[in-house]
């Protein structure tokens, strides 16, 4: 074997070497000896290695990488909806497509790693779409060699959302384990970027499932996230707040910045974040442009005078509103925290990242506006008025926001809106709160906590990633599952309050408390009180600035270079004595001096105690049991009424009282909510099924599934609801608010045109032809209107000639053949709209392997059967048809009783 040669490669321009083989047994040729060998080795000098340079940086590798998968997604996305409708019905449609080439890969499954030989469609323009179709998600964009199953995917999204603390490395660590290899930390890299495929293809197919359904604008989801609060029922009551929010933020969710060492300075160093163009928040989070634009330095010179001077300064009670404090680990930490929006039964509405801050302002102000304006162009884009009630919105220090939101551009929307801050004072004495206490965020951070031991060491997007697909299964798996158990648990806690009316009055009468307004007397006193004690009184400052310019004076009196500025003091003395109406001034040792002296030797000490004693009475009114009976406090309110426990107990339980019949009428109408909700959500999305079904059937699988994100817990829920129709002390007047009724935004009236965008190239199912009485887009039976009168008329035929046995036998075959078509059971499908999609809605689950199927199969292969069987098949359809009359009857008798 002689020196090898380097040769460029057809590959395009990269370089390999060849050796030349002497050993094959053959002699070589002479050359001749015009050519000796010096001249070969002159022809070969300028074929040595030449090595290729990679002059691309890791961010230009990774954005090249990013930038490849991002070609591919919308593809792959065809792909995964076709394989798991494949999964669904148990097909292998891919099987029977030719393919040009076959590529050796390895799988990682649950129990094993194996190596599989995977076809490559033509018809595909990549080679992982290829690979996904046959399910399995590659984690490199070009020639993998490793793919995930993607039921290990999905087994660990839907783990990783029930339980975050479980890392993607600890994941793979657990399969190492199961297969009995030892860990390597590259495949955990593998599988975190097979993850990451996975979850861009499921957000992808929900953006998709969205823009069929007509639901894909910026405010959909902030205008549609909880049923009870924002579904709107024709002819409901009015409440005096329309709806109720909490807002607050959290530290736990932080992130460490990637930074340099910082300079000698102090400078915080250069950033060593790798670049991601991806977001991975989805419509969950604010960017970062929208939260500064309420930066106060940005507005605090808007001129905005509405801001009044409200008494009562809570500025340093509350820490998070301290500049200290917002100020926290500029350099350690990129993300400090989560700000979020929920609404009182705790589905998300928005969400801001703090930036290397504290609980600013102006995360307050961006989610505000996020909703205020979304309520606003929705309104305007209905041509509805202006709100009536009220938007609750609570915070932990909600006085401050209030004036915030005051002399902010914000204000005007405030307004329109009907936007009101809480919690300057307890709920509890709110209007219209009922027994809300806007608790829900600090209960969301309790549980998304867990969230923080992974996310802190996380690059942005996966940050956001898991956040924003925690919060989404949080919303749908969680929230909505215990909506129903949080609307019976209030009820109960309602109706548990108002049955103490009667001991109440009687407690009343014991304490001769006469008059009821007396408790709201009490609370006006006890907030003059509170307030009072914020500074200190003004009659004492003058006195105190009186007595300090009596010594000056004396002072000035005995220097003899102070003496010009003896008239001064004289005017001023002369102003506070008309102030404080003293006729004759003091002298020192009067009992006036001694006593003023004394009380400004102790001001601020007496400071101290008043914010102490605020505080204190602002929060437990007891002050004997807070050991302060020895404290030389201003005033002693312990014995005012207002103050002592017994009177305490009885204003509370009179405010709880009316709050459990505020309660009880927001209840009636978030359950009403609830279950038009459930039915004309149910109702529009198996509509569209049934349309989308006919076109793109992998498609209506996904919106099937869609649907039963939170209509699997539809029956729950009614099974809640209903037990309290059993309750002793439930009032049966109130029977009406549980049942159906109509929304003012019914989605029925907008049903969806289109399956799913760039898929016409792709190979799809077969479809059904367009037949007569289809509308012009195809969809069957959108044209047509089901005649009860005709329906009834068929049904009558069908008895009749299964009574007749002789020409039953005959007839009876054809006619049940052209009767089940009659009725929507075609070749083609079920003609949406008919009386089959009725049965359908009404029969969807148990009977759809079954009766639902046999029918089907009738009017869409004509076969004939014996006429017993199709007897048996009359009386079925006879039964159908009378349970779709009975519901029809049911429903009006319900329209006109509500």
């Amino acid at each position: 074997m002689s020196d090898g040669f380097t040769m460029p490669s057809h590959q395009g321009g990269e370089w390999f070497d060849h050796e030349i083989d002497d050993e094959d047994g053959w002699e070589d040729e002479p050359v001749g000896n015009d050519v000796p060998q010096k001249i070969w080795e002159e022809m070969y000098k300028d074929l040595k290695r030449v090595e290729y340079k990679d002059y691309r940086t890791r961010r230009d590798r990774i954005e090249a990488e990013h930038e490849r998968w991002a070609q591919q997604l919308q593809e792959m996305v065809r792909a995964y909806m076709d394989w798991d409708f494949d999964q669904r019905e148990k097909l292998d449609r891919h099987q029977e497509w030719s393919y040009s080439e076959v590529r050796e890969i390895w799988v990682v499954g649950f129990m094993s790693c194996y190596q599989v030989t995977v076809p490559i469609y033509p018809h595909y323009t990549y080679e992982n779409t290829s690979i996904l179709r046959q399910g399995f998600v590659p984690c490199t964009p070009l020639l993998p060699k490793r793919v995930f199953q993607i039921q290990l995917l999905q087994f660990y999204h839907n783990l990783v959302n029930r339980c975050p603390r479980v890392a993607a490395q600890a994941f793979v660590k657990a399969l190492c384990d199961i297969r009995g290899v030892p860990y390597e930390p590259h495949w955990a890299q593998q599988f975190s970027v097979a993850y990451d495929v996975y979850v861009a293809i499921l957000q992808q197919v929900r953006t998709l499932v969205r823009k069929g359904l007509r639901r894909d604008s910026i405010d959909w989801r902030i205008l549609n996230a909880c049923p009870s609060c924002q579904t709107r029922v024709i002819g409901e009551k009015s409440l005096p707040v329309r709806m109720m929010v909490a807002i607050d933020g959290n530290n736990s969710l932080k992130r460490i910045a990637r930074r340099d060492p910082p300079s000698e300075a102090g400078i915080l160093g250069e950033s060593r974040e790798r670049h991601d163009p991806r977001d991975g928040g989805q419509d969950y989070f604010l960017t970062q442009k929208e939260v500064e634009e309420w930066d106060e330095e940005k507005w605090q010179h808007s001129g905005n005078e509405m801001a009044d001077e409200d008494k009562g300064d809570c500025n340093e009670r509350w820490k998070n509103m301290k500049e200290e404090s917002t100020a926290v680990a500029l350099g350690k930490y990129e993300e400090t925290g989560l700000f979020i929006m929920l609404c009182r039964h705790g589905f998300a509405l928005s969400m801001a990242d703090m930036v290397r801050s504290g609980e600013q302002r102006k995360y307050a102000l961006a989610v505000l506006n996020r909703l205020l304006s979304a309520e606003k162009r929705d309104r305007e884009a209905k041509k509805e008025p202006k709100p009536v009630g009220e938007l609750l919105a609570g915070y932990d220090i909600g006085c401050e926001t209030a004036k915030t939101v005051k002399r902010c551009p914000l204000c005007p929307l405030a307004l329109d809106q009907k936007l009101r801050m809480v919690l300057c004072y307890l709920l509890l004495y709110v209007v219209g709160a009922g027994l809300e206490d806007l608790e829900g965020c600090e209960r969301f951070f309790s549980k998304s906590n867990s969230l923080a031991g992974k996310t802190q060491y996380q690059s942005r997007f996966h940050r956001r990633q898991a956040i924003s697909e925690y919060t989404y299964h949080n919303d749908n798996f969680d929230v909505y599952a215990n909506l129903s158990d949080f609307l019976v648990n209030n009820y109960r806690q309602a109706l548990d309050l108002i049955a103490t009316q009667d001991v109440l009055a009687e407690q009343m009468r014991q304490a001769k408390i006469e008059d009821a307004r007396v408790f709201f007397s009490w609370l006006d006193e006890e907030r003059e009180y509170l307030i009072s004690r914020d500074k200190t009184p003004l009659r004492e400052t003058l006195e105190m600035e009186y007595l300090e310019n009596l010594k000056d004076l004396e002072i000035c009196r005995s220097t003899r270079h102070l003496r010009k500025d003896e008239m001064k003091y004289m005017r001023d003395l002369h102003v506070l004595e008309q102030k404080l109406e003293i006729n004759t001034t003091w002298e020192r040792g009067s009992d006036e001096w001694e006593r003023v002296d004394l009380m400004a030797k102790n001001a601020e000490y007496q400071k101290a105690l008043d914010h102490l004693e605020g505080l204190l009475v602002s929060r437990i009114f007891e002050l004997g049991k807070a050991h302060l009976a020895g404290t030389d406090t201003r005033d002693d309110v312990r014995h005012k009424p207002w103050a002592e426990p017994a009177n305490r107990q009885l204003q509370n339980q009179f405010f709880k009282i009316l709050r459990a019949h505020e309660e009880l009428e927001r209840l009636h109408v978030e359950i009403q909510r609830l279950y038009t909700f459930m039915k004309e959500e149910t109702c529009f999305l198996l509509r569209a099924e049934q349309i989308l079904r006919v076109k793109d059937p992998a498609f209506a699988y996904q919106v099937g599934k869609y649907r039963m994100e939170r209509g699997r817990f539809n029956e729950v829920h009614r099974r809640r609801l209903d037990s309290v129709l059993t309750w002793k002390d439930f009032s049966p007047e109130n029977r009406g608010f549980f049942t159906a009724a109509e929304s003012t935004a019914n989605p029925s009236a907008q049903l969806p045109t289109m399956s799913c965008d760039d898929t016409s190239s792709i190979p799809q199912g077969a479809t059904a032809s367009q037949n007569e009485g289809d509308d012009e887009d195809g969809y069957p039976g959108m044209s047509r209107e089901i005649d009860q009168e005709e329906v009834g008329r068929q049904f009558e035929v069908i008895l009749d000639v299964a009574s007749d046995h002789t020409s039953g036998t005959i007839i009876l075959p054809s006619i049940g053949i052209a009767v089940i078509n009659a009725v929507g059971f075609t070749s083609a499908g079920v003609i949406a709209g008919s009386l089959a999609a009725t049965i359908q809605s009404v029969f969807y689950g148990a009977f759809t392997g079954g009766l639902f199927s046999v029918f089907q199969s009738l009017g869409a292969s004509a076969v004939i059967f014996s006429p017993p069987v199709l007897g048996v098949g009359a009386a079925l359809v006879t039964i159908g048809g009378v349970v779709y009359m009975v519901s029809k009857i049911q429903e009006s008798r319900r329209s006109v009783t509500l």
